[in-house]
């Protein structure tokens, strides 16, 4: 029954401080007694709940720790993580060590909740003191699995920018952007602009590329919210070594939402192997999900230089099972090189997988002389 509490549950701890000041719940006659504690953990509402525990917490002390503690062990399978939470950031906020010992030393899987709490609930305070623990842990796995619950607390903290100059420090590149991940996120809940400003801000020549992987990580956040505004600030820096990496992370999540209008903004973006590369990887996507809305915007979109990537992953698409198919598609192609190249290379294959399909197809194909001369002369590489 407790475990079918468990969402409302975590819904309700979020406002349970806030809430806890004025709430009225009948908790018992006097919030501060482990009992009133005990009797809130007991409770069916979940926000009445949360508001007890809120209420309880806000008044832990030394001399009452030790038991609460005692009720939080045994009431560990039903526990919550922010609970958990909630309880070692009061701990931690009177008595550092003793949280962090009791943590430590729990048995089994409890262990490593509450380790992580703890070590969450520090780095919110004070994040030396969460380093210097899990500095000092012999533990490689156990080391890994805390060091992200030690960036997460320092991500909500007053010490944002000591943490971006220990991202930088960090050697490990999957580490790096984890710790990059949670940092963003949390600056994200100031809105896209705070995050803008936070990305422009970091030095180009800041170490380990964090600039770079900040971008990036901003870019592919506020495009999930607002891909135009990530569209206009990174197309007013084209000519930074980040913006191709940015605008693929853009027109990723874009293209999700807004296909067409994801596609046609990448056809404005200035010509380069990036932007092929990446009209590409996004068309290809598109195609996948939704092959007659893609296939449809592009025969709108060709001729063009900028949708020749896009013609030419529907060409391979086609050109085994349906060459005819790919032949008409590579028509569309703007480039007069490319276009050649491809005309001849799917039709010498369909020529010699099914030379009695290609030669009836052959007289209606709109193909020019020369080409299919070339196609059909023997070359030396076939």
């Amino acid at each position: 029954m407790r475990g079918s509490r468990l969402l409302l549950w975590i819904l309700a701890l979020a406002a349970a401080f806030a809430l806890g000041r004025f709430g009225s719940a009948a908790i018992g006659p006097d919030p501060s007694s482990a009992a009133s504690f005990r009797k809130a953990m007991d409770e069916d509402d979940p926000v009445v709940r949360a508001i007890g525990i809120s209420r309880f917490l806000r008044r832990l002390s030394a001399e009452n720790v030790g038991e609460v503690a005692k009720i939080v062990e045994a009431e560990k399978n039903w526990l919550p993580d922010p609970a958990l939470l909630l309880f070692m950031t009061a701990w931690t906020s009177f008595d550092e060590m003793g949280a962090l010992d009791w943590a430590f030393t729990r048995p089994g899987h409890f262990r490593r909740r509450a380790s992580a709490a703890v070590v969450e609930s520090l780095a919110f305070r004070n994040p030396s003191s969460a380093l210097s623990a899990i500095d000092a842990l012999n533990d490689p796995t156990a080391l890994l699995r805390l060091h992200d619950h030690m960036i997460s607390g320092w991500a909500r903290s007053d010490f944002k920018d000591a943490l971006a100059r220990y991202i930088t420090e960090i050697t490990r590149p999957s580490d790096r952007q984890r710790a990059t991940q949670i940092l963003a996120l949390e600056i994200l809940k100031g809105g896209v602009e705070a995050s803008i400003e936070w990305a422009d801000e970091i030095p180009d020549d800041a170490a380990q590329n964090f600039k770079q992987t900040a971008v990036r990580r901003v870019a592919n956040d506020v495009a999930g919210i607002d891909p135009e505004r990530a569209a206009q600030w990174i197309g007013g820096q084209s000519d930074r070594p980040y913006a191709p990496i940015a605008r693929d992370a853009i027109a990723t999540r874009w293209v999700e939402r807004d296909p067409v209008a994801a596609m046609n903004w990448l056809l404005t973006v200035p010509a380069s192997d990036e932007r092929r590369k990446t009209i590409r990887s996004t068309f290809s996507t598109w195609l996948e999900s939704d092959p007659g809305a893609a296939t449809k915007w592009l025969r709108s979109a060709s001729p063009a230089e900028a949708a020749d990537p896009a013609i030419m992953v529907v060409v391979r698409r086609d050109s085994m099972r349906r060459p005819g198919s790919a032949l008409d598609w590579a028509h569309l192609i703007h480039d007069d090189g490319l276009r050649r190249s491809t005309l001849i290379e799917v039709a010498r294959r369909w020529l010699e997988r099914d030379p009695k399909a290609f030669k009836a197809w052959l007289p209606n194909s709109g193909l020019r002389g020369d080409i299919r001369q070339k196609i059909m002369t023997p070359s030396p590489d076939w």
